[in-house]
């Protein structure tokens, strides 16, 4: 990670570095004061690394972000060492954080060869290194990024993006490099061009990425054969183009014929990129944002895709989805009210595996409502329990207006009295 130091206290550390190491102390806490100095530091270049993360990432200035309705709101981030507040009022402005400058005690150990620092808790920095002329400045740079790491270590994980148009932007991926689509969110970086056409940076990367991936049998390899074979009844496969080494995907029918993608059905063409994700891109701690992972599925095949992203929930996935569908729902739902089932009858009676089950702490649930007041959305978070799995009182409002025109009709037709 880059990291532009605010010149003086970085130079007061290695100042205070300097006197400790020269006084012979292996052993010593960071002044307060200093604490305190590297605590504003590095909140200030987190406020500007966030800022250009929400135009790259939304592809505009961030000034269009916040103009919906009459009123405004604020941004909460909760994370386990630190919290802070983003006000929407009148621009997207700095960061306010409610978080203390940690307690920094440093130990210095003799070893053979110089050694990255260990973070043992949020307190503590121990930093393992023999005595270099420059390890006043080594230390101090560590410092700062193990800081860092303590602060936002949550959000220091791989991401990854599924984009609600992800079978569209694959029938246009042979027509860009990899290298391209990581340089589209900076095309219009210009001031007065910035945001018109560009696509985001999220887009951008989830090209890239299905443009340069490397056919690897990944942890979830196995996952995904499964799902095939269940969803799709194929498989989703890999070519190479002769003269770019691009990758061509394609499917491949049980019978062995091969189908390319843009010959395939929807359901295939939309499940293809989260197919090719598991086998070869997921890892171990990654999140995935999968918007609209229901999209162009038969109400069937999408209760069989809850049972995926439950599995990789079990596998230590982490995951956002958008969805709409009271399906999916529904059908995670009952994989919660499942965890309260022993695993021999999960699977003699409910014909699933020992693992397809979620807990209700592993779940949040909110929903987007139309607020006419401040003609803008709120955002309304959903019970979840053990017993009940998650509430669907706004999908039954619609299915009671629903049967409530559908009997009107019905004896409006002589159908019914």
């Amino acid at each position: 990670m880059r990291w532009r130091f605010a010149q003086r206290p970085f130079t007061e550390l290695k100042d205070f570095l300097n006197r400790a190491i020269k006084a012979g102390k292996r052993e010593f806490e960071l002044p307060q004061g200093i604490a305190r100095k590297i605590h504003g530091d590095i909140i200030d270049g987190f406020n500007e690394r966030f800022y250009n993360m929400i135009r790259f990432n939304f592809g505009c200035k961030s000034g269009d972000l916040i103009s919906f309705g009459k009123a405004r709101g604020h941004v909460a981030v909760n994370l386990e060492n630190t919290e802070f507040f983003i006000n929407m009022t009148d621009g997207l402005k700095k960061a306010t954080f409610k978080t203390a400058p940690l307690n920094i005690s440093i130990r210095l150990i003799q070893a053979n060869g110089l050694k990255l620092p260990e973070v043992t808790n949020k307190n503590l920095i121990i930093f393992l290194g023999r005595d270099t002329k420059d390890l006043k400045k080594i230390l101090a740079n560590k410092i700062y990024l193990d800081y860092y790491t303590v602060l936002f270590a949550a959000l220091h994980i791989r991401k990854h993006y599924l984009p609600g148009a992800r079978s569209g932007l694959l029938q246009v991926i042979e027509w860009f490099t990899s290298r391209l689509y990581r340089e589209l969110p900076f095309l219009f970086f210009d001031e007065e061009e910035f945001g018109r056409g560009s696509v985001t940076s999220n887009t951008a990367l989830f090209l890239a990425t299905l443009s340069g991936f490397r056919e690897k049998e990944g942890h979830y390899y196995e996952i995904a054969q499964e799902m095939e074979k269940e969803i799709i009844k194929g498989s989703i496969i890999v070519g190479r183009k002769e003269m770019t080494k691009m990758p061509r995907l394609a499917y491949m029918t049980d019978s062995g014929k091969a189908i390319e993608l843009q010959r395939a059905s929807s359901t295939i063409s939309e499940l293809a990129p989260f197919i090719i994700y598991m086998k070869y891109i997921l890892k171990k701690g990654d999140m995935l944002i999968f918007e609209e992972p229901e999209a162009h599925l038969h109400p069937g095949n999408q209760r069989l895709l809850a049972k995926y992203l439950a599995r990789l929930i079990r596998n230590s996935v982490k995951l956002i989805i958008t969805t709409h569908s009271d399906y999916l729902l529904e059908q995670i739902s009952h994989f919660i009210q499942l965890g309260q089932i022993s695993p021999a009858k999960r699977v003699r009676k409910y014909k699933i595996g020992k693992d397809d089950y979620l807990k209700s702490d592993e779940v949040s649930v909110h929903a987007f409502k139309y607020d006419k007041k401040s003609e803008g959305f709120k955002i309304n978070k959903i019970a979840v329990h053990d017993e009940d799995g998650i509430s669907q009182e706004e999908f039954n409002k619609v299915i009671d207006s629903l049967y409530d025109e559908s009997v009107k009709i019905r004896r409006d037709l002589g159908i019914e009295k």
